[in-house]
C-alpha cells in the first residue's frame, strides 16, 4: 500500500520559501524509514524516502521524486512527475506527464499505463500532499482522488468518524499489477489519519496508520 501511498517521496535545487515536513515510518513500533516532503512556491513538491536501521541492512531502499504543476491549496493540477527508485542495487526511473497530454516516459515502457488511465489522476507526491497537508477542521476528512506512478493507478478516499480528530481512509488499486517483489499485494486496504488541532482552528495530520503483514504500519510526523 505505501509504495503507492506511498511510495511515496530531492531532485532539484530549492527555490526560496520551501516548507518541509518530515515523517518517520514504523512497523510494529520499530523504525524502518524516513520520509521528507518539501513544498515550494509555484506548486513544486520534492519528496524523498529511504529505509533506515535494521530495515536498511535487510533491504536498502531510496526514493526521490519531484512534481511540478499549477494551482494552489487543495486545487492542484500536476503537469510532470519524475521519480528515481533504488532497491537492493537496482534502479528504476520514470517520468509521467499528466494534464492535457498524459503519457509515461520510462526506460522500459512495457509496464506503462495507457494515457486514458492517467487522465484525471494526480501523482503520488500530490496525493501525499493532499492527504497530509494542514487544513481547516471543517471538512478535514473530505477527500477522494486517483493517483498514479505511471505503472499503477490507485484511489484514496477519506470519510469522517465519530471522532473529530480521526479520519477513516480506504486505498484501492484500480489498474496495473502488484509489485513484482511481493510487496503489498492486496488490492484494497483501510487506513486511518490521526489529527491534532492547530492554533486558529485548523488541523494537522499527526500520523497515518494501517495494518501491515508484520504489524501496524505508522507514518508519523516529527
Amino acid at each position: 500500500m505505501i509504495r503507492t501511498l506511498l511510495a511515496l517521496l530531492l531532485l532539484a535545487a530549492a527555490p526560496a520559501r520551501a516548507q518541509t515536513a518530515q515523517y518517520d515510518m514504523l512497523v510494529a513500533g520499530v523504525p524502518i524509514g524516513a520520509v521528507t516532503l518539501a513544498y515550494r512556491d509555484g506548486y513544486a513538491i520534492d519528496g524523498t524516502a529511504r529505509s533506515t536501521g535494521a530495515a536498511r541492512a535487510l533491504s536498502s531502499y531510496d526514493y526521490a521524486g519531484r512534481v511540478t504543476g499549477r494551482g494552489s491549496g487543495g486545487s492542484l493540477r500536476p503537469d510532470r512527475y519524475e521519480e528515481v527508485e533504488r532497491r537492493r542495487g537496482e534502479e528504476d526511473r520514470a517520468v509521467v506527464r499528466l494534464g492535457a497530454n498524459p503519457g509515461v516516459e520510462t526506460g522500459d515502457g512495457d509496464d506503462a499505463l495507457p494515457a486514458a488511465s492517467l487522465r484525471g489522476a494526480v501523482d503520488p507526491l500530490t496525493a501525499m500532499h493532499l492527504l497530509l497537508r494542514d487544513r481547516p477542521a471543517a471538512g478535514a476528512c473530505a477527500l477522494s482522488l486517483r493517483f498514479t506512478d505511471g505503472k499503477r493507478l490507485s484511489a484514496v478516499a477519506l470519510a469522517p468518524t465519530g471522532d473529530p480528530l480521526r479520519c477513516a481512509g480506504t486505498w484501492q488499486r484500480i489498474d496495473g499489477p502488484p509489485p513484482a517483489d511481493g510487496r503489498e499485494r492486496r488490492d484494497r486496504a483501510p487506513f486511518a489519519l490521526d489529527l491534532v488541532p492547530l492554533p486558529g482552528g485548523g488541523v494537522r495530520v499527526a500520523a497515518l496508520s494501517a495494518d501491515a503483514p508484520i504489524g501496524r504500519f505508522v507514518l508519523r510526523r516529527r
